[in-house]
């Protein structure tokens, strides 16, 4: 792992490290807020995606009626009054005909043939749709008493049921690591100690590479300053030890990260001039 990101790891876990240690009081009053949230949530008794089927389902019954008498229409051209189906049926038997007269129809025949069969087979699913059709305010009244549950908790937790169960799954490792509070520092201390052992250990290769690259860089500036006739003019690099906190190295990152956004920001720019 690249020393940027043991730091990166090591500053997180430490800032978690330290949330959980200072404020006694204050953790257990979050502890007391989100055991109150997923109590609320566990007791709703979520269904994923239940937010969406339960809206399908409302339109549908909100429009039952309509909803029989276009379907029952489409039944009844097909295979009703309207003979669509018979004629098509017809339609089928007089090219079965005439291609056993000429082959070069058999595949307008195929064709008509597949049509009549699709037809059909739309048929009696229009027709089982249509009686599955229900006038039912009663479950009306139960979608419309559920979506307003589930909107309540949107209004806290998330805009869907989706949302509103990861903030569940959220919330419930924060509790087991506030419920066992204690031990989750004990864990957090020791993971800690091994980051920093590993900081140390990638941080003292780095060195070396520098300093390997420092002398690589010493050589070749030596090499062009000798080619613009400025032998007597001396090159080198120095490394200096300094003590710097994690906090002090996190915005000197944070200051070289906007610097560089910025200035890849103003070249794209004068491009664009």
């Amino acid at each position: 792992m690249e020393y940027e990101q043991l730091f990166d790891k090591y500053y997180k876990k430490r800032e978690k490290l330290k949330q959980l240690s200072e404020n006694e009081t204050e953790m257990m009053q979050r502890l007391d807020l989100i055991q109150y949230q997923m109590e609320e949530i566990k007791n709703a008794q979520l269904q994923p995606e239940e937010d969406q089927k339960l809206l399908d389902e409302k339109k549908r019954l909100d429009h039952s009626e309509d909803l029989y008498k276009s379907v029952l229409g489409t039944y009844d051209a097909l295979y009703g009054e309207g003979k669509s189906l018979e004629w098509t049926m017809h339609a089928m038997n007089q090219i079965e005909d005439a291609a056993s007269l000429d082959p070069t129809l058999k595949s307008l025949q195929e064709t008509i043939s597949n049509c009549y069969y699709l037809l059909e087979e739309a048929a009696y699913s229009l027709r089982d749709y249509y009686e599955s059709i229900e006038f039912d305010p009663v479950r009306l009244n139960e979608i419309e008493a559920r979506i307003s549950e589930i909107n309540q908790l949107r209004r806290k937790y998330g805009d869907t049921v989706k949302d509103i169960l990861e903030y569940a799954d959220k919330i419930e490792l924060e509790i087991d690591t506030l419920k066992n509070r204690d031990d989750r520092i004990q864990q957090w201390v020791e993971e800690l100690k091994q980051i920093t052992e590993d900081l140390i250990i990638e941080g003292n290769h780095l060195t070396v590479v520098r300093k390997e690259e420092a002398v690589r860089l010493e050589k070749s500036i030596q090499n062009e300053l000798k080619n613009l006739f400025m032998k007597d003019t001396d090159f080198k690099v120095f490394f200096e030890e300094s003590s710097v906190s994690a906090d002090e190295l996190a915005n000197i990152k944070k200051t070289c990260t906007y610097l560089k956004k910025r200035s890849s920001s103003n070249i794209v720019h004068g491009f664009n001039k």
